[in-house]
């Protein structure tokens, strides 16, 4: 149901709606519903006005996706997919919430947000829209919309073990990412996340069982496979500092300690001695010092400030 603006705000006017309302879906009146009630009983059901709205989404989309729902008690479409949010939103035991706004009462809350027409569902996340849909959509696409929108508890559980990873602590993302494919099977970035860390332990047949569970592998899974050679090398002969000492022109030494290193998270020692292998010999192995390298920044993520800067480093070698 589009809207127009007028002196006094939203202006109302019908128009046909965009999914057919079954005869018997009944959007309950303002001062008397059914829906009021559930309000009452579900905590994660809930009206909002004006002066509610920054402690009712905002704030509490610190803590909780809220998914506010702008409709009015005159529109089809809204009486179509009201019913169905609250009932998938309900499904959520309240790790969602729904926020029910009726923007013939708070018309400065559908302009200040750019609702042009009703219903408008959008999804604030840590106080800002992090996705948004205008007009009725039947259940399975609304369940598919929460479900891309909405962090599930694998999720959240993967942007920490992401965090843990970028930080050094592979042993504890490795943990988290463990904890998100009990819940999640299937997900995408805990696999990657398990993959990378289990191939810095030096377990690669354990690595390589996370990569066969992915639905495609990405580029970046394929570099660090590609240093699955390099993990392989630590031992315990290997992983002291004498060694270079004794051999310092044995390349061989240098990445059997840069394994040991990479291992236990010393990545920039690591490096360091990767790239003096590439000065020495870059053909040794067959290139393995350089896919060592990439492989390394697989694990500590690509976006880690400390990637970039020996991305710098490795070119400068190469080319």
């Amino acid at each position: 149901m589009p809207l127009a603006q007028s002196e006094h705000g939203i202006e109302r006017r019908r128009v046909a709606p965009l999914i057919p309302a079954p005869k018997t879906a009944v959007w309950p009146q303002k001062q008397h519903t059914h829906t009021r009630d559930v309000f009452i009983v579900e905590q994660h059901i809930f009206d909002v006005t004006t002066p509610s709205f920054q402690r009712d989404v905002m704030e509490k989309s610190l803590t909780v996706p809220v998914v506010v729902d702008f409709w009015a008690a005159r529109c089809s479409p809204c009486q179509v997919l009201g019913p169905i949010l609250e009932k998938v939103v309900g499904e959520y035991g309240g790790k969602v919430v729904l926020a029910k706004v009726d923007v013939e009462s708070c018309p400065e809350l559908a302009e200040q947000y750019g609702v042009k027409g009703i219903p408008a569902v959008k999804v604030f996340v840590n106080g800002k829209v992090a996705a948004e849909f205008t007009g009725a959509m039947p259940e399975p696409q609304v369940r598919e919309f929460l479900r891309q929108a909405v962090p599930s508890r694998a999720d959240e559980l993967v942007r920490q073990a992401q965090e843990m990873r970028e930080n050094g602590r592979l042993e504890d993302a490795e943990s988290l990412a463990r904890r998100a494919l009990q819940g999640a099977p299937e997900n995408q970035g805990a696999l990657e996340i398990a993959a990378a860390t289990a191939l810095a332990a030096g377990r690669v047949d354990e690595s390589l069982d996370f990569v066969n569970r992915m639905e495609s592998v990405p580029k970046d899974i394929q570099f660090l496979m590609d240093g699955a050679e390099f993990w392989r090398m630590c031992a315990e002969a290997a992983d002291d500092e004498k060694t270079i000492a004794r051999l310092p022109q044995d390349p061989e030494a240098k990445m059997s300690l840069a394994a040991c290193l990479a291992s236990k998270g010393e990545f920039p020692q690591a490096l360091n001695l990767l790239l003096e292998v590439i000065e020495t010999d870059k053909s040794f192995r067959d290139g393995l010092a350089r896919k060592a390298i990439v492989s390394i920044f697989v694990v500590m993520g690509l976006t880690n400030p400390v990637v970039r800067e020996y991305q710098s480093r490795l070119a400068q070698l190469l080319f």
